[in-house]
């Protein structure tokens, strides 16, 4: 009896790693072998095809990929094993995977994404910014949005109090729009845009600004971080605003934005 249940078992274990194999996500590897970084040529992947809706599109060393129009793939992952950089310039990339990671950087340092001219990421998983003790990556947002569905973190998996060079810089017109943050790590900079974090989390955020792991136009004085909840759609949103001149003093407390209640 315990014989056939050995067995039993082994098989079912068996048959569970060959369908976890069978599924297992396929890679496009993008190498910009033409050197012209546009992302639609085909040449510029290592098996000469576009990825598909079900691949992780992962860059190669010292890549640049230039997206202008609209692309859906599995995964985006930027910065793995090799320095690499994506520039959603117009274009709009929408990842389906509910569970693969995306980064603009993961264990390489001097990765980057940046967001321009109306460019859209749409990420229906998480997002990473580095992973643990990566020195630094980098996500640059003007006129243009990322949306993530999950947690949105700058060093994941990271505790210690060393520095990082992680930051994220949101800037005119430019929206990062996450389930929740994750700053264990670097700068999130918010220099003219807007964040919204779809959860109301204000008091974490008010400890990450009064730490200095999120700064208003870069941190210089002037400015400070509005922070607001609105109840109807359950979002936390951060702005920036003038500081006002009391009596030749800048009064750089934390405010509300009156179209919000705390």
């Amino acid at each position: 009896m315990l014989i056939k249940f050995w067995i039993t078992h082994v098989l079912v274990c068996l048959l569970a790693l060959t369908a976890s194999a069978k599924t297992d996500d396929p890679v496009s590897l993008f190498t910009n072998h033409t050197g012209d970084n546009d992302w639609t040529n085909p040449q510029n992947w290592e098996d000469q095809t576009l990825p598909g809706t079900n691949h992780i599109a992962r860059l190669g060393r010292s890549a640049i990929a230039r997206i202008t129009t609209n692309m859906t793939v599995g995964a985006l992952q930027n910065g793995v094993n090799a320095s690499s950089s994506v520039i959603m310039d117009g274009g709009t990339i929408t990842t389906t995977s509910r569970s693969l990671y995306n980064s603009a950087s993961y264990n390489q340092s001097g990765s980057s994404l940046t967001i321009l001219n109306g460019g859209q990421l749409y990420i229906e998983s998480y997002f990473i910014v580095g992973v643990r003790g990566t020195p630094g990556g980098s996500v640059s947002i003007s006129n243009g949005t990322l949306f993530v569905k999950g947690v949105y973190a700058h060093n994941r998996d990271f505790s210690e109090p060393a520095a990082r060079n992680t930051r994220t810089t949101v800037h005119p017109d430019g929206t990062l729009n996450v389930g929740s943050l994750d700053l264990n790590a670097g700068v999130l900079d918010i220099s003219g845009g807007t964040v919204i974090v779809r959860q109301d989390n204000r008091y974490q955020l008010q400890e990450w600004i009064e730490n200095g792991r999120i700064v208003a136009m870069g941190g210089v004085d002037g400015w400070k971080i509005k922070i607001g909840y609105n109840e109807e759609t359950a979002e936390t949103l951060l702005t920036v605003e003038e500081c006002e001149i009391i009596l030749g003093k800048m009064d750089g407390r934390l405010t509300l934005n009156p179209q919000f209640v705390m």
